[in-house]
C-alpha cells in the first residue's frame, strides 16, 4: 500500500498533527512533496482518547511507508490495525462463531473450543495473535505428556484456526507454518458395516445385470464378487487367507475354517 519505507519518511517540514473541528476530532498531513501539500481526514469521532489512537496508529503507517493519505484509504489501514491488534480470545470466539454459522457440529465446535482455550493458558493472558511465534506453538502441540494421536488432532485444529485469521486478515503471517506436522498416528482402518455390505452387494448385482443385457459381460462374470464379499465380511479373513483357502480346509459339519501360514 502507498509508498515503501524507502521512499517516505517524514523529512523537515512534513508532519501531521490531530485537529478538531466542530466538535469532530480531524488528522492532517502535510508533506510538500504532494499537491495539495495539506490533506485532511476525518477521523469520525469527537471523542479524544480514540480520535488520540487512530492518530498514533495513521502517523505510525506514514511514517513506515504503509500508508499515503494523498493516494489510500485510512479507513482501510485503521481496519487492519483493529484486527491485527486483537488478542487470541477474541478472534477464537469469531472463529467458533463462523464454524457455527457454516453448520459444523455442536461437538465440533466444543473441540475447537478446548483446543484453544488450553492454548490461551498455555500463553501469556490476554496475548494478542499477532504476538504469537512458532516456539510457542511447538511447545503446545508436542506436549510430551500427550499421545501422538492428540499431538497430531492439536495441529489440525489449530492449523485450520491460524488459516482462518490470516484469510480474515486479523494476522498477517501464519506462525503455523513452519511447525512440522506430528507423525500422523498409525490407526486400524474401519470395518464396514452389514448395512454397507448390502449397499456394495446391490451395486454389484445391477452393474453385473446391466452389462450383461448390453454384452459387455458374460454369464457368471462379476456377479461371483458378491459370495466373496459377504465370505469376507462374516469370517473376517484376509484376502491373502482366502485366495489360499481349500476345500480340504472347511469342516462343514463342525462349521470350522483351518487357516494355514
Amino acid at each position: 500500500m502507498g509508498y515503501s519505507s524507502s521512499q517516505m519518511p517524514l523529512k523537515r517540514g512534513n508532519h501531521a498533527g490531530l485537529i478538531r473541528k466542530r466538535h469532530t476530532y480531524y488528522i492532517q498531513f502535510i508533506d510538500s512533496r504532494n499537491h495539495p501539500s495539506k490533506k485532511l481526514h476525518s477521523l469520525g469521532t469527537s471523542r479524544k482518547d480514540q480520535a488520540r489512537r487512530k492518530f498514533v496508529t495513521l502517523d505510525r503507517a506514514y511514517r513506515d511507508g504503509h500508508f499515503d493519505l494523498w493516494h489510500d484509504d485510512p479507513n482501510i489501514v485503521l481496519e487492519e490495525q483493529r484486527c491485527i491488534n486483537m488478542s487470541l480470545r477474541e478472534v477464537a470466539e469469531l472463529f467458533l462463531e463462523q464454524k457455527r454459522r457454516i453448520g459444523r457440529s455442536s461437538n465440533t465446535v466444543r473441540t475447537y473450543r478446548v483446543v484453544l482455550t488450553l492454548l490461551h493458558k498455555h500463553l501469556k493472558p490476554g496475548i494478542r495473535l499477532e504476538k504469537i511465534i512458532q516456539s510457542q506453538l511447538n511447545s503446545f502441540i508436542r506436549d510430551p505428556s500427550l499421545s501422538n494421536t492428540t499431538q497430531y488432532k492439536r495441529y489440525g485444529h489449530l492449523r485450520t484456526f491460524f488459516r482462518f485469521c490470516v484469510g480474515e486478515k486479523y494476522m498477517r503471517n501464519n506462525p503455523l507454518q513452519n511447525v512440522d506436522t506430528p507423525d500422523r498416528p498409525h490407526t486400524l482402518p474401519r470395518a464396514i458395516t452389514g448395512k454397507e455390505l448390502d449397499l456394495i452387494c446391490e451395486y454389484i448385482r445391477q452393474d453385473y445385470e446391466f452389462k450383461l443385457a448390453q454384452g459387455y459381460a458374460k454369464e457368471g462374470e462379476i456377479v461371483w464378487k458378491i459370495p466373496a464379499y459377504c465370505f469376507a465380511f462374516y469370517t473376517g479373513m484376509r484376502a491373502s487367507e482366502i485366495a489360499r483357502l481349500r476345500w480340504k480346509h472347511i469342516e462343514t459339519k463342525k462349521s470350522l475354517i483351518f487357516i494355514f501360514e
